[in-house]
């Protein structure tokens, strides 16, 4: 599939495949999608700074509803932090010196569209 256009155009044939036959493919049918994309959300941003912890924050827009603030601390795998409504959590624990990102994935969207990477903490 397209990703990145306005408006896309999809075309398919489908037919039936079973144990004992098959039918016979149907005629092509047309579907598009409408509308535009809509833009990427913002990273979050950092509201305060403790010894060993993080509160950070994130805009809402009108079609967002649940977020997942999720951190990559030097292990190259982002790991959920935060799942819900909120628009602020506090991460605990952080190490000293240790590189920290984080992103925010926004409902509604597939991750590869909506996470940013954000803040780094060290």
């Amino acid at each position: 599939m397209d990703e990145g256009k306005d408006s896309v155009i999809f075309h398919f044939i489908t037919f039936v495949l079973c144990f004992f036959s098959s039918s016979e493919f149907s005629e092509t049918v047309q579907f598009s999608t409408l509308g535009t994309i809509p833009p990427e959300p913002d990273p979050p941003m950092l509201l305060e700074k403790g010894v060993k912890h993080l509160t950070l924050s994130w805009a809402k827009r009108p079609i967002d509803e649940t977020f997942s603030l999720q951190m990559n601390d030097e292990s190259n795998y982002f790991r959920n932090k935060y799942t819900g409504p909120l628009l602020t959590y506090t991460v605990t624990d952080l190490y000293r010196n240790t590189e920290y990102k984080f992103r925010v994935n926004k409902s509604g969207f597939f991750p590869k569209e909506i996470l940013n990477c954000g803040l780094i903490f060290s």
